[in-house]
């Protein structure tokens, strides 16, 4: 947290300050060569040497009778492949130093350049030929078209909702004002994946949505947002609601199975809160949202992130007690929350033993520290300074 020992990681720069750098693991994947392929050109430039058109002892197949100036040299006679079906030989007198406007096709110009076969390729264009459009043109619809999901869009939708029921409020979920309603119109209705209900990565990739929409993504997001404007770059990664994977969308890592392990932004302009939703996201274990302003309290729901490591929101206008979930994530390490507007006690904190950094100066926590703080034997920085109660 700054000059307090926080972390300064975002998406666009590497790095973290203090013991965070040290316990930083979470590792992004992330979205094959092509093969070279050369061919030989023997065939097109002939494979015959010096040696090979005129044996030794041998004869050119010209009349030795044929003075200097018509003879053929320097390749004037062209070797034809295979077993030729016409020997053409030079007369003694040609009938013309040039060509005729109108060669037939058995005499040889006095220097063929190349062979023509016999026959051409293709005597007659063929009856449809490629540059008239066919009846039903690839890029229109078949008449019955497939059915996505093996339902109709109204089916998709139901079923959609019925999935994030489980995980946001109904009302909220049908309101197009609410970060959840309009996560879900864009996971249904502009979403290029055209995820089916039963995905195993829709929840998440909903999840991820919300957050965005939750945090001000339209309005104050500094970069990555959905909105594609010259001002608005992204570095690192790809917008948020790319039709990329939600994996190497900026500011998220995942692991080998596509799953969100990490959500890391810092200074990006976050606004609004922390949406409850955010604790489905099972395999999550780095939450950084640093240097923003955002607001409310930190959701009960958090408490649900049993693999969470790292919790980093310092610098925000969080306010609230600390609540009493985080007792549930036993792989705590790093608890990062300075310079927020929170309260209440920090007895929640006693029984992570894992726990190795707790810092939690400038708030408005009341009480004292607990005592059972003194057996976290991993614990190795604690910052308390500035906490003035209300």
């Amino acid at each position: 947290g700054g000059g307090d020992g926080g972390s300064s990681e975002t998406p666009q720069q590497a790095g973290n300050s203090g013991a965070e750098d040290d316990a930083d693991d979470a590792a992004e994947p992330n979205d094959g060569g092509a093969d070279n392929v050369s061919t030989g050109d023997a065939e097109s430039k002939g494979d015959a040497t010096p040696d090979d058109s005129v044996p030794a002892g041998g004869t050119t197949g010209i009349s030795d009778d044929l003075g200097p100036e018509q003879e053929f040299r320097d390749g004037g006679i062209v070797e034809p492949t295979g077993s030729p079906t016409i020997e053409v030989r030079a007369t003694a007198s040609p009938t013309s130093a040039q060509p005729s406007s109108s060669p037939t096709t058995a005499q040889p110009s006095s220097f063929p350049t190349t062979h023509s076969t016999e026959e051409p390729t293709t005597a007659e264009p063929t009856s449809l030929p490629t540059f008239v459009p066919t009846s039903f043109p690839t890029y229109a619809p078949t008449a019955e078209p497939t059915i996505q999901c093996n339902m109709d869009e109204v089916e998709r939708h139901s079923a959609i909702l019925a999935q994030l029921e489980a995980i946001s409020d109904a009302t909220d979920l049908r309101r197009t004002t609410t970060p959840q309603g309009k996560a879900v119109d864009w996971l249904v209705f502009e979403d290029p994946s055209y995820l089916c209900a039963d995905d195993i990565h829709l929840i998440q990739r909903y999840v991820l949505a919300v957050i965005y929409y939750s945090t001000g993504g339209d309005e104050t997001w500094l970069t990555c947002s959905k909105t594609e404007d010259i001002a608005n770059t992204c570095v690192i990664g790809e917008r948020y609601l790319s039709n990329y994977h939600e994996c190497v969308w900026s500011g998220i890592g995942c692991n080998a199975d596509n799953f969100v392990t990490k959500i890391a932004f810092e200074e990006n302009g976050l606004s609004g809160t922390i949406p409850t939703e955010i604790g489905a996201l099972h395999t999550l274990k780095t939450i950084r949202m640093e240097r923003g302003q955002l607001s409310g309290p930190i959701p009960e729901t958090i408490g649900a992130l049993t693999n969470l490591e790292k919790l980093d929101m310092d610098y925000n206008k969080l306010w609230g007690t600390l609540p009493s979930s985080l007792q549930h994530l036993s792989k705590l390490e790093l608890i990062d929350l300075n310079h927020n507007e929170l309260s209440g006690s920090i007895d929640v904190l006693s029984g992570l033993s894992n726990l190795f950094f707790i810092q939690l100066q400038s708030n408005f926590f009341s009480g004292t520290v607990p005592e059972a703080l003194g057996s976290l034997q991993k614990l190795r920085e604690l910052v308390f300074e500035h906490c003035v109660s209300r």
